[in-house]
């Protein structure tokens, strides 16, 4: 069985969704494929744990649900709005199935500003 695959060169693309707030609803540990749960992916870059973090996106259009992977040292809390630092997107591909997957550098808390949506 063959594993995830990045489509394309160059991997992931640098995105900014202008008027977007984020607000992140569940956070749970990235795992090694096929291992425990217990055992956490680690970024290759900055040695800090992969967290996946599920945002609901206000602001653009109708409300909407994302998945986005973030290194951090301790658990991205939830709640509050946050800013998210390095958002980027790349393809994926495996076993005749693609989509899309999103990563952020950080997400850093921030306080709501005037036309958030708070639910």
């Amino acid at each position: 069985m063959a594993g995830i695959q990045k489509v394309g060169e160059g991997g992931e693309l640098p995105v900014e969704i202008r008027g977007a707030s984020y607000q992140p609803l569940i956070v749970t540990a990235r795992t090694v494929d096929g291992r425990s749960e217990s055992e956490q992916k680690i970024d290759a870059r900055t040695q800090l744990p992969l967290w996946s973090v599920v945002l609901l996106v206000l602001g653009v259009g109708e409300p909407a649900q994302m998945a986005v992977t973030i290194p951090a040292a301790q658990k991205p809390a939830t709640g509050g709005f946050v800013d998210l630092v390095g958002l980027r997107v790349g393809v994926w591909s495996m076993n005749g199935k693609s989509g899309l997957y999103w990563r952020a550098d950080s997400a850093r808390a921030k306080a709501p500003e005037r036309g958030d949506h708070v639910v």
